[in-house]
């Protein structure tokens, strides 16, 4: 994935669960996607891999986007 676009879309997710006052996702959850944001940021660290989250965490990630890509489209 591109990474200024997982950039945007985290930073997307973070920004709409603010404004909405939802608690989509718990502390622990938010500062995992705040993590995966910090490496993405740092162009000195070289990913072998990419971030990884649980089934769960991942389901709740992608939920998000899609109300939040369905919102745009309002």
């Amino acid at each position: 994935m591109d990474r200024e676009l997982r950039l945007e879309e985290l930073q997307m997710i973070l920004e709409y669960c603010t404004a909405k006052n939802k608690s989509v996702f718990s502390i622990g959850e938010r500062i995992c996607i705040n993590q995966e944001r910090g490496i993405l940021m740092n162009d000195d660290v070289i990913i072998n891999r990419p971030f990884e989250y649980s089934k769960k965490m991942q389901s709740k990630i992608d939920f998000t986007l899609s109300k939040i890509e369905n919102q745009k489209l309002i």
